[in-house]
């Protein structure tokens, strides 16, 4: 394996003219990377670039639309369903076509233009490390692994002979908790794993800057029972895909979310649910009305803490404080005093917005 990534970093050293696919095309599995290079004779160097993607399904016009489906290492957790940004319905309306995931926003941007500064703050305690290319990636992956399962991590380096990982983060304040006691968010676990099982590596570092001014780094180990369970959730996941049958609602904003982007309006006024639906009726009633019980008895216990603070902003339990009941001040717009005196300007600001209300019967 050493002598197949020096080649690979003296290959990196020479000028080669590499075609549009090449450049595009991010994570090689074995014969398929054969394939769409021979195809890649067919195109144009007059073909734009598109945005480089990692491991989202990808499209190649080759006279024809051609589509490769692959689940990534950052896309396991939403695939396993445990991602608690992006639910396993909403990256399955993805994979299928149906509803684009959102574009990364300015959190991910920054981590991208952060890497090689994070990258070089955690040479200073590792050591030399390597970037990943196609060719070292082809040369670790083992053979028994599905070929749509793909990754690259940030970076690799050897530890007494031994390959390890390097993963590179940035999380705001908000995020930070989810790395204390030196834990790793579970997002990132799963990622881990699904590197470690694509390279045979046995361990994974993390370098995380948290909030702009904090570099801490973590350790974790490859587990083979986590990576099974990790690989039947993953096969789970493409079989819902091959079939174009939707994951199991999982309760999760992300999935209503979803559902709310895959039929935005009502136009059929009736649909007749099949029978063995009913239990769900019945099931959704029950938690409404347990909601709603409950709800009941945490106004009565809220109800009953404020009476014994009275006047008190703070409450405290053996030094700890368990409840606060503070003055707030908020502003906002008297519009019964807009609309009498100011009708006109009223009108002007007024907006409309269409959306779907469910209603339980």
């Amino acid at each position: 394996m050493r002598e197949a990534m020096e080649r690979s970093r003296r290959s990196r050293l020479q000028p080669v003219r590499r075609c549009w696919l090449r450049r595009c095309c991010v994570a090689p599995v074995g014969s398929q990377i054969r394939w769409f290079r021979a195809k890649a004779v067919v195109l144009e160097d007059s073909v734009p670039q598109p945005r480089r993607q990692r491991f989202a399904t990808f499209t190649v016009y080759t006279g024809g639309i051609v589509r490769d489906f692959r689940i990534g290492g950052s896309e396991a957790a939403a695939a396993c369903g445990i991602n608690p940004y992006t639910s396993r319905i909403a990256l399955w309306l993805d994979k299928t076509g149906k509803q684009p995931l959102p574009e990364a926003g300015e959190a991910a941007k920054w981590g991208q233009v952060l890497e090689p500064v994070l990258r070089d703050e955690l040479r200073q305690t590792l050591g030399i490390i390597e970037e990943w290319t196609p060719a070292t990636l082809a040369e670790v992956r083992p053979a028994d692994l599905p070929e749509w399962v793909q990754g690259t991590p940030d970076g690799f380096l050897f530890q007494d002979g031994d390959l390890c990982l390097v993963e590179l983060k940035t999380v705001g304040l908000n995020g930070a908790s989810a790395w204390d006691d030196d834990s790793v968010p579970i997002t990132y676990q799963v990622q881990a794993q699904v590197y470690m099982a694509i390279t045979g590596a046995k361990r994974m570092y993390f370098g995380c800057l948290v909030g702009g001014q904090r570099f801490i780094t973590r350790t974790l180990d490859f587990d083979p029972k986590v990576w099974a369970t990790i690989l039947s959730l993953l096969i789970e996941f493409k079989d819902l895909v091959d079939r174009d049958e939707a994951p199991a609602p999982d309760g999760t904003d992300g999935t209503t979310n979803a559902l709310k982007l895959l039929y935005p309006a009502a136009h059929a006024e009736t649909v007749e649910l099949p029978e063995h639906k009913w239990p769900l009726v019945e099931q959704a009633r029950k938690a409404r009305d347990a909601r709603k019980a409950s709800e009941v008895e945490e106004d009565r216990i809220i109800q009953e803490l404020k009476m014994q603070m009275g006047d008190a902003s703070n409450a405290t339990v053996r030094g700890v404080t368990v409840a606060t009941w503070r003055n707030t001040s908020r502003t906002g717009t008297d519009t019964d005093k807009l609309k009498a005196e100011h009708p006109e300007a009223f009108e002007a600001c007024l907006t409309t917005t269409t959306f779907r209300r469910f209603a339980l019967k």
